[in-house]
């Protein structure tokens, strides 16, 4: 460790782990942080400014070394640190690993907000909105090759016209940690502040996202009805299913992955229930091939129900989609009433945010 206070902690560490990979090597190092706390020029770093943000989140472990300035935070952990809490970094600066930091957001975020912190840590996708010199950066032909190496986080198209010329803020990337990682970390944490909510946000991640969207659908499903969701479980996020030969004789694969899988049981049939995002699925190609998948999956006795962003944006029009869903796997659900519509709107609330400002309310913590 260069210094005592350059260990990046929560919300500033969380945004580092959402950096596209090939943004790194574009970076110039941050300078020591504890040793320009106060300097009035650190606002200006490229990193800083950037990408990261201000103030600048810093663990310590000894009160002694609280600082507090325009730029720097500091947050004391006393309690002993988990193995492996510290990592190095790409930024030439050490972080708390991904795992803690969820830990460390655990004392600023709502039980939801971080099971949604935690689906895209656990997830193939991340979201991060270049700002437009680091967007200017990404077109450069450097930028471009590295975005072609093994390490390099593809940026998923837009179907809008935009000054990124139709990129969108997601991206695809390996998940940062795996979901028995995330359960036996949750089972296993030190007595530290925020363990409770780790273990209980950690109860309510179904699988391997690969989109806030299907982080969303989850979640309204999932929940039980005290937390505003429709009690619907049994899923696998990203399941796979292998298709026969008479289904790849109808979509071209080995193997197909369903955004949210019901197998079948004694009650229903297999369901594959689809996120049908504009980004990914907003052309003639891509609604043919899907079609080719759905009738694959039909040959194996699995039905395919196509959600669309816009059927869960609205209550109304969600509670449609869930009852289409119950109906399917046996679950007959009833009308909310008006406690029930309470909890789904205060739910609504937290979920259904710019994915981009996640973590946010740990800022002013």
């Amino acid at each position: 460790m260069r210094g005592d206070g350059d260990v990046l902690y929560g919300l500033t560490s969380f945004r580092m782990y959402r950096i596209p990979h090939q943004v790194f090597p574009l970076c110039p190092p941050i300078p020591s942080l504890w040793q320009h706390v106060r300097d009035p020029e650190l606002l200006d770093y490229p990193v800083i400014r950037e990408i990261l943000g201000t103030p600048l989140h810093l663990l310590i472990t000894d009160r002694r070394d609280r600082r507090t300035s325009k730029a720097i935070r500091t947050h004391l952990v006393e309690s002993t640190l988990p193995p492996g809490a510290i990592v190095e970094t790409e930024l030439d600066i050490q972080a708390c690993s991904p795992l803690f930091t969820l830990l460390t957001l655990a004392r600023h975020l709502s039980t939801i907000e971080l099971a949604m912190a935690m689906y895209e840590f656990c997830g193939n996708f991340s979201v991060f909105k270049p700002s437009p010199a680091i967007e200017e950066l990404l077109q450069t032909p450097e930028s471009v090759e590295l975005a072609k190496s093994p390490q390099g986080w593809r940026r998923v198209t837009s179907s809008a016209r935009t000054s990124s010329g139709g990129q969108s803020s997601l991206w695809m990337r390996p998940p940062l940690i795996s979901l028995d990682e995330l359960n036996r970390f949750a089972r296993q944490c030190a007595p530290i502040r925020g363990c409770r909510r780790f273990a209980q946000a950690a109860r309510l991640v179904t699988g391997v996202a690969s989109s806030p969207f299907e982080v969303q659908l989850s979640l309204l499903l999932s929940l039980p009805r005290e937390m505003g969701g429709k009690d619907i479980t049994g899923f696998c996020n990203n399941g796979r299913v292998p298709l026969s030969k008479p289904a790849r004789s109808l979509y071209a694969c080995n193997n197909v992955y369903a955004d949210l899988l019901f197998e079948a049981d004694e009650s229903h049939c297999g369901l594959d229930v689809e996120c049908q995002g504009a980004i990914i699925h907003n052309d003639t190609d891509q609604v043919l091939s899907d079609a080719d998948r759905a009738m694959a999956l039909a040959a194996q006795g699995i039905e395919t129900l196509w959600v669309t962003h816009r059927q869960i944006l609205d209550i109304d029009s969600f509670q449609a989609v869930a009852e289409i869903i119950g109906d399917r796997l046996g679950i007959p659900l009833e009308k909310p009433d008006p406690h029930a519509r309470g909890l789904e709107q205060e739910l609504r609330r937290t979920l259904m945010i710019d994915w981009v400002d996640l973590g946010l309310p740990a800022a002013n913590a």
